[in-house]
């Protein structure tokens, strides 16, 4: 079974929250760590969003997006503080049942929504998680 995520960033110069869907991977231990280790800047989220809906998030450039008339890339106006904005999208996500995890970048930091927590930040989330191999090259 796939484990389903949201992935966005929030624009502050529109105020609107940018999201696409990723299909498989969603989990902490795998679309956790690949977004904190190779997603660190608004430019290189940007672009991953851009591609739109993905079948598993890899390092740049190397996602499996789906075909180009499947985009999927959702936005949502929320103009607020941080916190205003974090609680919005976590209310999103949890209107969506098929959705395990979600992740926001902003304010130059990730932030992850588990069922099993309200958010968090992306680094604290991760913290006990055993690190492959691959995350600490």
């Amino acid at each position: 079974m796939s484990s389903r995520s949201r992935i966005g960033y929030y624009d502050q110069e529109t105020g609107k929250i940018v999201e696409t869907y990723c299909h498989d991977g969603g989990a902490l231990n795998a679309n956790g760590l690949i977004l904190h280790k190779y997603y660190c800047d608004l430019d290189t989220v940007e672009e991953l969003v851009a591609g739109g809906e993905m079948s598993c998030l890899d390092a740049p450039g190397d996602s499996d997006y789906y075909e180009e008339d499947e985009l999927g890339i959702v936005e949502h106006l929320c103009q607020g503080s941080k916190d205003e904005v974090l609680e919005f999208f976590n209310l999103l996500y949890k209107e969506d049942v098929m959705i395990e995890n979600a992740y926001l970048y902003i304010e130059n930091n990730w932030y992850a929504f588990t069922f099993e927590d309200e958010y968090e930040l992306l680094s604290e989330a991760i913290k006990d998680i055993e690190l492959p191999d691959w995350y600490q090259e």
